[in-house]
């Protein structure tokens, strides 16, 4: 049974919080590890697709094309409505959670329309459309906990990952950012309360969000995980329902001495690969329990550095 002192980071994937079914499931691992765990962070990314759906819009607006956003509008609100609807039994919260995630969808709409004029996606402007995905299903996982009786509290990772302005690849600045996640995280999980956060979205100082690349979600449960809140135990990966093959342990250890020398920020080009690289890589000398979604109860596969 683990101390006090513990935390747990788990990240969920988009196809682990992508339907109602899969965030019944979220919800429950949640529910079962705040049980064992009182300090726990959750990473949700945006739900399967909606990335990409945000991104075609985008790269559209950029061709003048704004004629698919009532489409992409629909298709969103969908999505995330018909879960809010399914999951949220308070109809209060589940009111205000549908108009938060509806505010973020008009979002999407003005900045292709901005996009469409300038004729120009913008690095910049590309990452504020490609955030809106993980900042709905935020919204829409918490709302979801809170209403299942879980105390948690949302929190953008923007707000403590502190990046460089290299748009759509930002590197984050490790000294700035352990203060601020320890200055946001460290109270919440003091009072038990799950603190469910975003994956690949940062900030530059002056408070512009960047995002980590394509499969960063992963290498931000990495960065949590290395900062070390507390005494943390372990880092769990909470893998795509469908499951990911990895590679043999010899290959795992080739490519971590590789990444070692490289340094941590080079492991977010391989996040899209294999995320034991990526844990092994954030905390080396401890074991990484990897789980999939659909079956938390599991040994999972145990890798060390």
């Amino acid at each position: 049974m683990p101390d006090l002192k513990q935390t747990l980071v788990m990240k969920f994937g988009g196809t682990s919080v992508g339907s109602v079914d899969a965030l019944t499931k979220a919800n429950q691992i949640i529910k079962d590890a705040h049980d064992e765990y009182p300090r726990l962070v959750v990473i949700t990314s945006a739900m399967s697709g909606v990335t990409d759906l945000l991104l075609k819009c985008a790269m559209l607006a950029a061709q003048g094309n704004v004629d698919s956003l009532p489409s992409a509008e629909s298709t969103l609100r969908e999505k995330h409505f018909s879960a809010a609807d399914a999951l949220i039994n308070n109809e209060p919260l589940r009111e205000d959670t549908k108009q938060q995630i509806n505010c973020l969808i008009q979002l999407l709409v003005d900045l292709c329309r901005a996009i469409a004029v300038l004729g120009e996606a913008s690095p910049r402007a590309l990452d504020a459309v490609s955030s809106l995905g993980e900042r709905m299903s935020l919204r829409l996982l918490g709302a979801i906990a809170e209403s299942a009786g879980v105390k948690a509290k949302v929190i953008e990772s923007s707000e403590f990952v502190v990046t460089n302005s290299h748009f759509q690849n930002a590197n984050p600045d490790f000294q700035a950012t352990t203060e601020k996640t320890r200055g946001c995280l460290d109270p919440l999980l003091d009072e038990g309360i799950v603190a469910i956060t975003t994956g690949f979205i940062g900030a530059t100082p002056d408070g512009v969000i960047t995002t980590l690349g394509r499969g960063g979600s992963d290498y931000s449960a990495a960065i949590i995980g290395s900062l070390r809140l507390r005494e943390i135990e372990r880092l769990i990966g909470e893998l795509e329902q469908t499951g990911r093959s990895f590679p043999a342990p010899r290959a795992v250890l080739a490519l971590l001495a590789s990444l070692r020398r490289a340094g941590i920020l080079d492991a977010a080009l391989l996040a899209r690969f294999h995320d034991a690289l990526l844990f092994l890589c954030a905390y080396p000398a401890t074991p990484q329990i990897l789980r999939r979604a659909e079956s938390p109860a599991a040994n999972g596969s145990t890798r060390r550095a």
